[in-house]
């Protein structure tokens, strides 16, 4: 019984890195700018 215990509490511990659907916030917020015009992209020196 305290083994299921443990593994419950384990099973049910918040992820220490987030939900992993940070990538997907960011890239929603960079297209909903760069729909409004409001994103500015400068090109870069080294290309």
């Amino acid at each position: 019984q305290e083994e299921g215990e443990f593994y419950r509490k384990m099973a049910e511990a918040p992820n220490p890195f987030g939900d992993g659907k940070a990538g997907e916030r960011i890239a929603e917020i960079l297209l909903e700018l760069y729909e409004k015009g409001e994103l500015k992209v400068r090109s870069s020196r080294f290309i």
